[in-house]
């Protein structure tokens, strides 16, 4: 994976981890649906599930050691794909996937998931993607 791509790759598993972790914890279901829908809904990144699963583990411990940084970073790198639509709306698409993979959205995923439809130009409830 090479420039655009790369920052694509980056920033969903960013936005993905992001929301994951706003509760506190990754929820295997979670992880499941995105690694699913990665591989089925963006081909160009030629998704290697073992190498996805690493990543987001790896990220997420950058998380649960200090959510504040991690999330300070991950919105950076969400950014980047700011006014690209089709990139803001698969992002959006995995926000959505963590938020409702427990039937319920904490208060704390809310907050989040307004953070990233910000950086990417967006409102996140508002966008039918």
């Amino acid at each position: 994976m090479l420039g655009k791509n790369d920052d694509f790759y980056k920033a969903l598993v960013a936005a993905f981890c992001l929301v994951s972790y706003a509760d506190g914890q990754l929820h295997m279901d979670e992880l499941t649906r995105f690694i699913r829908l990665q591989a089925r809904d963006n081909p160009e990144l030629k998704i290697n599930e073992d190498k996805l699963t690493h990543d987001v583990i790896e990220l997420g411990k950058t998380f649960t050691r200090d959510f504040t940084t991690a999330r300070t970073k991950a919105l950076k790198t969400i950014g980047k794909m700011k006014g690209d639509k089709n990139m803001t709306d698969k992002i959006i698409r995995v926000a959505r996937i963590a938020v409702v993979s427990d039937n319920k959205i904490a208060p704390s995923e809310e907050s989040i998931v307004d953070d990233i439809g910000a950086v990417l130009g967006v409102k996140f409830a508002d966008d039918q993607s």
